[in-house]
């Protein structure tokens, strides 16, 4: 009982500390969104409030097992509060200062009430049950987050990119040519060439996709995951790994095999907003831009499915030219090995 309440008295001093240091310093968070008290900075409350809650587990764990466990159970809480650590400096929720803020006072919080813990409490559990326990507890708990505030951080933390004007007949009339050439990674590597730019709402892109041929791809499931490991999956079986723009997923994402793919072979259409908004007649449209490859399935008999992005984009871009008839090409840097250059420009 004596450490249920010592672990409850962890998570809830850390908390409050990070709140009475909030509202008193009332710093200002480096993005915007967040309401109330929540909108101040100092310190990160995730960070505080995590260390303590991992940290304080460790302790307890720790006391019941040998030297071998307590490495790894110690390795394990620092990789998670490492990460939810990382994780606020990734969404732009915190400065790193806020973030080393709450590391130290609940490591510095962890350490007082352990010294207490282990002087003053006798060992009335066990970790196989406190184990069981914590697990439980934190599963229940994110359960409940997830399903009363997923869909709200969802919004908050969402990369929202300032988004320019351009008229259409200036797009038409070389504007295009200001769009980005190659995907970006999250490394920073220049990938794939953006080798489509589409006018318009994205349904009709995808409507005309689907009439010429093109899929949906499979979504991530646990059935369609265990397709990897058949030695004779199918090409539209597989579900498609994900690219990322920028740290931006796509927009729409389409697949194509069988007919005018060679065998053994599929297409992967990528598409992402662009940044920039097409005016006409006061109307407004979006401006969309993609990627197309051509992935080889790989059958590793007996051990399983591999798909492997082949370089070139020409043949690819081909074939979706052809299920876009009204796209036209532009030619916009000198051709080389893997592209010829070409970007198709297209709209309903």
């Amino acid at each position: 009982m004596a450490c249920g309440v010592l672990w409850i008295a962890a998570v809830a001093g850390a908390s409050l500390f990070a709140f009475l240091m909030k509202i008193t310093l009332q710093y200002a968070r480096p993005t915007a969104g967040f309401t109330g008290w929540d909108a101040y900075s100092f310190p990160s409350g995730h960070v505080t409030a995590s260390t303590a809650l991992y940290g304080f587990l460790v302790i307890l764990i720790c006391r019941e097992v040998g030297a071998r466990a307590r490495v790894l159970v110690t390795l394990a809480a620092a990789l998670l509060v490492g990460a939810i650590a990382f994780s606020r400096l990734y969404l732009g929720a915190h400065w790193l200062s806020d973030v080393t803020a709450g590391l130290a006072f609940g490591v510095a919080w962890v350490a007082l009430l352990g010294i207490v813990y282990l002087q003053h409490v006798r060992r009335e559990v066990r970790a196989p049950g406190l184990g069981a326990a914590a697990l439980a507890t934190l599963l229940l708990a994110a359960g409940l987050h997830i399903g009363t505030k997923h869909a709200a951080d969802m919004r908050r933390y969402a990369l929202n990119l300032p988004v320019r004007e351009m008229s259409l007949t200036d797009w038409r009339n070389g504007g295009w040519a200001s769009m980005p050439v190659w995907r970006v990674d999250l490394t920073g590597d220049y990938e794939e060439p953006f080798i489509l730019q589409w006018a318009g709402p994205l349904p009709l892109l995808k409507a005309a996709l689907l009439a010429h041929g093109w899929q949906v791809p499979v979504a991530w499931n646990l059935s369609s995951s265990a397709e990897w490991l058949l030695s004779d999956a199918k090409a539209n079986a597989l579900p498609v790994l994900p690219h990322l723009e920028n740290g931006r997923a796509e927009a729409l994402l389409m697949i194509k095999a069988g007919q005018d793919v060679p065998h053994g072979q599929r297409l992967i259409l990528r598409v992402w907003p662009s940044g920039t908004a097409l005016t006409d007649a006061g109307n407004t449209q979006p401006l969309w831009i993609g990627t197309v490859v051509a992935e080889k399935i790989e059958h590793l008999k007996p051990l399983g499915t591999l798909v492997d992005e082949q370089d070139g984009v020409d043949e690819p871009m081909q074939v979706l030219e052809s299920a876009l008839p009204g796209t036209q090409p532009e030619a916009r840097i000198p051709p080389g090995p893997n592209w010829n250059g070409v970007v198709l420009l297209g709209q309903p």
